[in-house]
C-alpha cells in the first residue's frame, strides 16, 4: 500500500493553492474504514447496500477497497442509503483525522 509522503512537493494546480493527492494516504484509508464500518454497523452486506443504491455489489467493493473514488454527490447518495447525513459523517471523519499530520498542514494553511 502506498502512503502520502508529507515531505514531498505538493502537486501543482493551475491558479490554486497546491494540494496533496489523497487516494493512497492514511487519511483516505481512514475515510474508507469509516465508510465500511458504517455499513457493517447497520448489519448490511455489500449486496444489501448495492440493492439500495441500484448498483452492482462489485461497485461497493471497489469503493470500499479504494479502487474507485466517490465524488461528494455520490457520497451524499451513499450515505443517504445508510440513513446518515453527510454533515454527521464529515464531523466524525474530521474528529478522527484531527491528530494527523494532514490536519496540522490544514491548520497552518488556514491561518495564512
Amino acid at each position: 500500500m502506498r502512503f502520502l509522503d508529507m515531505d514531498a512537493a505538493p502537486l501543482p494546480c493551475r491558479g490554486r493553492p497546491s494540494m496533496y493527492k489523497s487516494l493512497h494516504s492514511p487519511q483516505y484509508d481512514e475515510f474508507l474504514v469509516q465508510l465500511k464500518a458504517l455499513r457493517q454497523r447497520q448489519g448490511l452486506r455489500q449486496s444489501d447496500l448495492a440493492k439500495r443504491l441500484g448498483r452492482a455489489q462489485s461497485m461497493i467493493s471497489r469503493v470500499e477497497s479504494g479502487e474507485r473514488r466517490l465524488d461528494v454527490v455520490e457520497l451524499w447518495v451513499w450515505l443517504g442509503a445508510l440513513d446518515t447525513q453527510l454533515s454527521g459523517f464529515a464531523q466524525e471523519l474530521e474528529r478522527r483525522l484531527a491528530d494527523t499530520p494532514w490536519a496540522r498542514v490544514n491548520a497552518r494553511s488556514s491561518r495564512q
